[in-house]
């Protein structure tokens, strides 16, 4: 009896579990409508088949995070982001998982927060060389937090030391907003070499003894949104450098001149104002190429010194490839004790929409014989005044085709900003 029982309860269960499974509607039937799928599926009226809630749920139409908005400086993002290094395409803020943070602690308390800091926003380190040293990796994003008063700085920079880890490609963010006057300096020098990395974007850098920043011996050196000031050798000294790129940067009042590239395999410097460079007893050009090819695009130099003879402009390479200078302005800078004019081997730079002034002597194919009018060059404000009919004529819309593909100029409008382009560091919008 207990046996044929079991056998027919066995009976029952299969005929249940058999009745169950050929009513429950799969998840590829047919169904007209919702009534003939099953709990949590629904009919996808494109396809006719019922399928999961879930696969048929739409995104949120949220809005980006705003870490993630389009930017031009880092003054457009929160303290705790950081406005991104594109040259080419649009910077974006970046997301704080992205970046280490470095701060200076303002008094005794954040100091004692020292010890066992990990590197966040809420816990960031306090030396640059710690942060590099823990947070290891192929690159590392330092995001060097507001500065707690203008008479302290996070110092030098040399990727050359021992206590500097390892990391190959490093991009430093600081808080310089482009154009800003008075802003406290964040780094004193900086120096890169062997193979190395090393990127400065928003940062204002000021040297008070040698040069403020330095490439040699096959490093890669990028300053973008930068300003460099103050030093008493060279502003940026590139010496046997595997790339210089600058763009969007301010050098200005470096005693012993602006740019030296000797050596380096390649250069691109565009979107820059070198300006006040140089004094009355250096003897050397603010800017010299030697053996160093590249393409120095849209820049507008003006008002360096130098003691003569030689010029207080520009030095062409005298050897490998000519120096090309386009939709450049370069006006205002001592001219040389023979030729009267702001180039040195003048025969070795290749010349294409670049406006040197009525004074210089130099004939040349591609110079232009112009004299733009800045709004205030005592003050330091080269900007271009719009309003002069001479700055109609020389340079607003008169660019030729740009060498460097750069989205925006110095102040961050964009290029072009109406039928063409303008020549020097700044687009008129």
């Amino acid at each position: 009896m207990r046996i044929t029982k079991l056998f027919l309860g066995l009976i029952g269960v299969g005929a249940g579990a058999l009745l169950l499974n050929c009513c429950i509607p799969s998840r590829e039937a047919s169904c007209p409508t919702d009534h003939e799928c099953g709990a949590g599926t629904v009919c996808n009226l494109e396809t006719h088949h019922c399928e999961s809630n879930s696969d048929l749920m739409e995104p949120p139409n949220n809005p980006p995070p705003p870490d993630m908005k389009p930017c031009t400086k880092q003054s457009e993002c929160a303290d705790d982001s950081a406005c991104s290094a594109e040259l080419v395409g649009q910077p974006k803020c970046m997301d704080e998982s992205e970046l280490v943070y470095v701060r200076i602690p303002k008094d005794f308390t954040e100091q004692a927060l020292c010890v066992g800091a990990t590197g966040t926003h809420n816990s960031p380190y306090c030396t640059i060389a710690e942060a590099l040293i823990k947070a290891q990796g192929t690159s590392v994003h330092l995001r060097l937090l507001p500065l707690p008063s203008s008479t302290t700085t996070f110092g030098s920079l040399d990727l050359s030391a021992t206590d500097m880890g390892s990391t190959a490609a490093i991009f430093v963010h600081g808080s310089y907003d482009p154009g800003t006057i008075g802003s406290p300096a964040e780094l004193s020098s900086v120096k890169v070499s062997g193979g190395r990395s090393l990127t400065l974007i928003d940062l204002d850098l000021e040297q008070s003894g040698s040069d403020a920043a330095s490439c040699s011996n096959g490093g890669y050196l990028t300053i973008l949104r930068s300003r460099i000031a103050t030093a008493t050798g060279l502003g940026i000294n590139a010496t046997n450098c595997a790339n210089l790129t600058v763009d969007r940067a301010y050098i200005e009042g470096n005693k012993g001149g602006a740019i030296r590239l000797s050596g380096t395999a390649s250069h691109a410097i565009s979107n820059s104002y070198i300006v006040g460079n140089g004094n009355i007893n250096r003897a050397e050009p603010v800017i010299t190429f030697s053996d160093s090819p590249g393409e120095f695009d849209s820049n507008t130099v003006a008002n360096n010194l130098t003691k003569g003879p030689r010029p207080g402009g520009i030095s062409c390479s005298s050897n490998g490839s000519a120096t090309k200078l386009s939709n450049t302005i370069v006006v205002q800078n001592s001219l040389s004790g023979t030729e009267k004019s702001q180039f040195e081997n003048s025969v070795f730079c290749q010349f294409s929409k670049t406006v040197i002034g009525t004074a210089d002597s130099l004939t040349s194919s591609g110079v232009l014989k112009f004299d733009p009018v800045f709004i205030d060059p005592m003050i330091g404000n080269f900007r271009l005044d719009p309003a002069r009919a001479e700055n109609t004529s020389c340079c607003i819309n008169a660019q030729a085709p740009a060498a460097l593909s750069r989205l925006l100029d110095f102040w961050g409008t964009k290029r072009p900003a109406r039928s063409g382009s303008d020549i020097g560091a700044e687009e008129i919008p």
